[in-house]
């Protein structure tokens, strides 16, 4: 036993809450664990009790205490929800938390990790509901926090779209913002999560970021009709990116983007050459900025994702936004993958080579040892697509 006492890591595949809180283990400096609350799931192989059944609804849950645990400073929980009242050990550094399902109504809390002053990563998987937004928003008192991963797999609008004030606070040098839209078919959600412009303003101050990712989930594939939606064109998603300097890398997956066609007639004559239209562009959204968006206009975002006629992305879009992340200077992996939406003219033979010639031209002159980027017409197929170094591209 004074051997098992020694022990540093450790990991079940099912425990109990209340085994725990009797775990003896002094040394103990990781902790992986599937944990059950419930009296019919002290053991993991045994038959679950039915939803419906008294004794279940009327047993309050085990309240987890880790307290004792003084060497703890990673732990991971798997099928787990957190009560307000549950106790971490303070020596805490990193949190790896998933909310599964449990049978119950339980709201999931962030008051545990409020207690944990030395926390620097935290990553939180929500496919029930997650906390309430005004409890996520006291995530911005940990100021050690460095490194956050939020996933919505609830499809709530909230972790995404609505605690920018919390992970804007903090001085984050990593974060991974994650969407993905329900698979219930009558629940009346919107297709997908919308960050809004709002965030997108606090994330342009977020100057530390050397990592980013906004995706719609890291196994969702394109045109399921489920992406991330941003209230923002290519040009206005070039400006937010354009002050994070310090960026090493970045991943922008299944975003669904505004249109930011310009009828011709509005096209000034002198513009010759995409390159300048990408410009003249640049300049105009940049003034814009990234101002939430009138009703009318919101109503394009969901348009966009349907690819409804009318809806188009420019080339000059997506090489102003090719031209900002080539100025990003420590940028070394790149993984770009967005559905598009080109008008017919533009989809044209000549004129879509003419675009995949200077998006490589584009990105060529960059230092960028990892990337993978596609741009895809539901419609068309691909528009633009290549990986590899971007020194190695013909």
């Amino acid at each position: 036993m004074s051997a098992l006492r020694q022990l540093t890591e450790v990991k079940f595949d099912g425990v109990s809450a209340r085994q725990l809180a009797h775990l003896q283990l002094p040394q103990l400096k990781r902790l992986v664990a599937s944990i059950w609350r419930y009296k019919n799931r002290d053991l993991p192989y045994q038959t679950e009790q039915q939803e419906d059944e008294p004794e279940q609804a009327a047993t309050p849950p085990f309240q987890l205490q880790l307290g004792h645990l003084t060497a703890l400073s990673y732990l991971e929980c798997r099928a787990s929800v957190r009560l307000s009242s549950d106790v971490f050990s303070v020596s805490l550094r990193s949190v790896n938390w998933t909310y599964d399902y449990e049978g119950n109504s339980l709201a999931c809390s962030v008051q545990p990790l409020l207690k944990l002053p030395s926390l620097e990563q935290l990553n939180m998987k929500f496919f029930e509901r997650p906390p309430a937004v005004e409890e996520l928003q006291q995530l911005a008192s940990l100021q050690h926090l460095s490194s956050v991963s939020l996933t919505d797999y609830y499809a709530t609008n909230t972790p995404v779209a609505r605690v920018e004030q919390a992970w804007g606070a903090l001085p984050l040098e990593h974060l991974e913002l994650n969407g993905r839209a329900p698979d219930r078919p009558n629940q009346c959600t919107p297709n997908s999560v919308l960050m809004p412009a709002v965030a997108l303003q606090v994330l342009s101050r977020m100057t530390q970021l050397e990592s980013l990712t906004l995706s719609a989930g890291r196994h969702t594939k394109m045109f399921w009709g489920k992406g991330l939606l941003l209230e923002a064109t290519f040009a206005q998603l070039a400006a937010v990116l354009q002050p994070l300097t310090a960026l090493q890398r970045l991943t922008l997956k299944s975003l669904a983007l505004l249109s930011d066609t310009v009828p011709e007639q509005q096209m000034p004559s002198h513009l010759d050459t995409p390159e300048q239209a990408a410009g003249e562009l640049m300049q105009q959204q940049l003034q814009e900025g990234v101002a939430a968006a009138d009703g009318e206009q919101r109503a394009t975002i969901w348009e966009v994702l349907q690819f409804k006629p009318g809806c188009y992305h420019s080339a000059a879009g997506m090489l102003v936004l090719s031209s900002v992340i080539c100025s990003l200077p420590f940028l070394t992996a790149l993984q770009l993958q967005l559905p598009v939406r080109l008008q017919p003219t533009a989809l044209q033979a000549g004129a879509l080579q003419q675009l995949n010639q200077q998006l490589v031209q584009t990105l060529q002159g960059c230092r960028i040892d990892s990337m993978e980027c596609l741009l895809a017409d539901r419609g068309h197929g691909h528009v633009w697509a290549a990986s590899g170094p971007s020194q190695s591209w013909d």
